[in-house]
């Protein structure tokens, strides 16, 4: 069978071939490749060598690659004038810094060295290369002739036991210092000299002359260079036909009208209505991102790398498309998101002319993947290989006229578009990749500082049959424990997807093997915790304490034989004026007891709670009776709270009986129905700062169940006074009140005029637990005298935003 043959049936079988990284790859419907799987084998090479000659013939309509007549300036490429906009808005960063560190054991020729470095300065514009603004528009300014100084630093004067610390600070200082890109040069060298035949070589570039693949290069051309310099040999490297400043030209030229709008076409319609990965933190997000980093390196056993290249040639996608898959199932699982959005760095070298230039040309690609329906890991690896080719065909269009076009929401404490990164390469690029310096051997130096552009970068390296991760992530709000639980859960999901890749994705475990010993023995049948509602709590409490204050207020008690038979019998008039279980009853009114006296009364008559604040606008109250869809309304002093067609019910602030109620109902709990700990107990609503309120339910067991821990674990008890300071409509109210009624202590009650000295209230009623928030606990040390002792208060505790420290 010829080759053309070959093609055309596996057209027929529904086949598809393409080339990645000049690697041949395939599509294939299940069972369709063991048809031709000898012939394909056999005419491989072939298939190959056509669809490369395709793709040149399709690179080849594009304009051509060509020097280009200048006076010694030429425009920014795009994905430059990203990084030039970006220098201008930060001023003075040295996170875009490129910096390498290499120690060089052995005889020196530093003359040569110095030399080769500036021979390569002398072959590439890029390195002679600095910008400035002309006409608003900023420009490369190419020197035409330009000397790097290689200074060395003699620390063989330094005692042996401090030269290693010396050298990591000089390393440090040398590579962390900014760049002025308004004065050349954009490429600092130094050299350290630790003892005659020890050397350590410290190159630090500037990301907008230089990429990844560049250090390759200057790496590789600088050890042909050194050799010939050491030799005294001419350089033996061609001449190269073109410059950078050449191709961004080229590329400002041809990247307009018809072929600018093709793309972004694709892409607009690709990440329309583009999500927020949401990832869990160690500590909140800082308005500003420092960009302060470190790093974890991880590496994979052999054989599971080879699983994932057995599955990846199976499923007739790539390593990258497999690991690409996998990671994110594992962000769909840490975010809980089904629509995931990662960005992946792209070589940008399409044509052959800058295959060998230094100069910034690597893209970014915005991968966004559907994990939703909970495929299996298979077909998931479908949709993202079918996404992946979308946009490698798509990859011309710089990252930067894409974040133009999608005019994301400006939030500084975030990159736009995508705020992890995945970085596959086959090999270590840039200065992982070390060329032999003749009569030297190289050894990789730590190079300083640790910069983190995204919330976290995965870079997964293929070297020798063996995949190898780094890594890097945000200090700010990431601590290395759960960074490296996360690249040991990724292990562990690799393992099983290879080993049943047909599985749905959300069957897979994130528990991994040396987390299962922190988890209880599954074969020990817990006991289930018992299942009480506040209710009975406060009823066995008052059983058992009838005589103790249950409620203070300026100086008057009431005690738990009080509260309960007044909660009693307003829970038995509510259910004689139409109130039914599951019905809900708003609360509202002044801070008192008859407040408290209809919170347990609403629970006790088998009601969902929907406490109320007093002071909330009108509006605000309305809307929150409509979708909470309340019963009735009970009101404690002052003002009914507005209404629409509510039955509003007063209840007296001192007594906590119904105003004007002289029924002379029988209090018997026979005429109750109190509700189980399974039923609904309260509805609290969002603060709605971040768009409209929505309403939470809770049920009886949750609310109690936490309310015996924190008794439990604080040992609050009888000769508590607990403070009930927050708002009504602050879901934490319910624990301020019915903690001490739960537990024999006092609940204490302050009025409006006792919160302008709050802590002279505290310390006169001997309160012994405050919750409150840091922003008012602030304004109560400030708004009050010296000389507070508070010798009662036992635990202060501190919620709902950051607690900041000096």
């Amino acid at each position: 069978m010829s080759t053309s043959d070959l093609i055309s049936r596996l057209e027929r079988l529904g086949i598809r071939l393409w080339v990645e990284n000049d690697r041949l790859h395939f599509d294939a419907p299940e069972g369709a490749i063991s048809e031709v799987q000898a012939e394909l084998i056999e005419h491989k090479s072939e298939i190959l060598k056509r669809l490369l000659k395709a793709q040149e013939i399709r690179k080849s309509r594009q304009p051509a690659l060509r020097p280009v007549s200048r006076s010694g300036i030429a425009p920014l490429s795009f994905v430059q004038s990203r990084l030039w906009f970006l220098d201008q808005f930060e001023g003075g960063s040295s996170v875009y810094n490129m910096p390498s560190a290499m120690r060089l054991e052995g005889v020196l020729d530093v003359d040569a060295l110095e030399a080769s470095l500036n021979a390569l300065v002398e072959r590439h514009e890029a390195l002679r290369t600095h910008f400035r603004v002309e006409d608003g528009d900023p420009v490369q300014v190419i020197a035409q002739q330009l000397k790097v100084p290689l200074p060395v630093d003699d620390l063989t004067g330094v005692p042996d036991q401090e030269r290693e610390a010396e050298l990591q600070k000089r390393v440090q200082s040398e590579t962390g210092a900014p760049f002025d890109l308004a004065q050349g040069p954009l490429l600092r060298t130094r050299l350290l000299r630790l003892g005659e035949r020890t050397h350590v070589l410290v190159l630090t570039l500037h990301h907008i002359i230089s990429d990844g693949w560049s250090m390759s290069i200057l790496m590789r051309e600088l050890s042909a260079l050194y050799t010939a310099c050491s030799q005294g040999q001419p350089s033996p490297l061609p001449a190269l036909p073109i410059q950078y400043a050449d191709y961004a030209i080229w590329q400002r030229d041809w990247l307009q009208g018809d072929v600018l709008e093709k793309q972004l076409s694709y892409w607009r319609q690709q990440l329309k209505d583009l999500p927020v990965l949401d990832l869990p933190t160690d500590r909140p997000r800082p308005a500003m991102q420092s960009y302060r980093g470190a790093q974890l390196d991880f590496d994979l056993p052999a054989t599971l790398t080879k699983g994932l290249e057995e599955l990846s040639q199976r499923a007739g996608g790539t390593l990258f498309m497999t690991l690409l898959a996998a990671f994110q199932v594992l962000l769909q699982r840490y975010s809980g998101q089904d629509d995931i959005v990662v960005g992946s760095p792209i070589a940008g070298r399409n044509k052959v002319e800058v295959e060998d230039l230094i100069g910034f040309f690597v893209n970014t690609l915005v991968l966004r993947t559907d994990l939703s329906g909970d495929p299996t890991f298979m077909a998931l690896l479908g949709r993202v290989r079918e996404m992946a080719l979308g946009a490698y065909a798509h990859q011309d269009l710089p990252f930067d006229r894409l974040v133009e076009e999608l005019q994301p929401a400006r939030d500084l404490s975030r990159n736009p578009l995508f705020d992890v990164l995945i970085n596959f390469t086959e090999d270590m690029n840039g200065t992982e990749s070390i060329s032999a310096l003749p009569g030297l051997k190289i050894l990789r130096e730590k190079h300083g500082y640790v910069f983190s552009k995204f919330t976290f970068t995965l870079y997964i390296t293929l070297m020798e049959g063996q995949l190898r991760l780094r890594l890097v992530y945000q200090t700010d709000i990431l601590d290395s424990e759960r960074m490296l639980c996360l690249l040991q859960q990724f292990q562990h999901l690799l393992e099983q997807i290879v080993a049943l890749p047909e599985q749905p994705i959300l069957s897979y475990s994130l528990v991994t093997p040396e987390s299962c010993d922190l988890l209880p023995d599954p074969a020990v049948i817990l006991d289930e915790p018992p299942q009480q509602t506040v209710s009975d709590l406060f009823s066995a409490t008052a059983g058992r304490l009838p005589d103790n204050a249950a409620v203070s207020q300026n100086g008057k008690d009431w005690t738990y034989d009080e509260l309960d038979k007044a909660s009693l019998r307003l829970a038995v008039a509510l259910r004689a004026r139409g109130a039914e279980s599951g019905d809900v009853i708003a609360v509202s009114g002044h801070r008192s007891y008859g407040l408290i006296v209809c919170m347990l009364a609403a629970l006790r008559a088998g009601g969902v709670i929907l406490p109320v604040d007093k002071n909330l606008p009108p509006g605000r109250q309305e809307m929150m009776f409509r979708e909470a869809q309340a019963r009735m309304i009970l009101n404690v002093g002052g003002d009914a709270a507005p209404h629409s067609g509510l039955r509003v019910l007063h209840v007296g602030a001192e007594t906590g009986h119904l105003e004007g109620d002289v029924s002379g109902c029988e209090i018997s709990a026979a005429k109750l129905s109190e509700p189980g700990a399974d039923d609904p107990a309260y509805i609290f609503f969002t603060s709605g700062s971040t768009g409209i309120p929505k309403a939470v339910l809770g049920c009886h067991k949750s609310l109690s169940h936490f309310l015996c821990w924190q008794r439990d674990q604080f040992c609050v008890g009888p000769d508590d006074r607990v403070a009930q300071l927050t708002s009504l409509s602050f879901d934490v109210v319910l624990r301020d009140i019915f903690l001490p009624l739960i537990s024999g202590g006092t609940l204490c009650l302050p009025d409006d005029s006792d919160l302008v000295k709050t802590l002279q209230w505290v310390e006169l009623e001997g309160i012994t637990v405050i919750h409150s928030v840091p922003a008012v606990t602030q304004s109560w040390l400030a708004n009050n005298p010296e000389g507070i002792s508070l010798r009662s208060l036992r635990w202060l505790f501190l919620a709902g935003e950051p607690l900041k420290v000096g």
